[in-house]
């Protein structure tokens, strides 16, 4: 599992604070988060430190970002 690092439940991160664990695997943690003026609900991707530096890695994050933009859906 990869280590929330300083960051967990109750964290305010810029606009946003941390509301709850929603998944993790080997390379991030993901946690339900809410952007305080306006109560928008977002995910927080965070990923392992030592994966900022790879080149394929964040290719596929770069990929992953675009795709997720183009989702279009009401109950997204």
């Amino acid at each position: 599992m990869v280590s929330p690092g300083p960051f967990g439940v109750g964290t305010r991160l810029g606009p946003y604070r941390i509301e709850e664990l929603i998944g993790f695997g080997a390379s991030a943690i993901v946690f339900r988060s809410v952007r305080e003026r306006g109560g928008e609900i977002v995910a927080l991707k965070f990923f392992r430190g030592d994966l900022s530096d790879d080149p394929t890695f964040r290719r596929r994050f770069e990929h992953e970002v675009r795709s997720a933009q183009e989702v279009q859906h009401r109950h997204l």
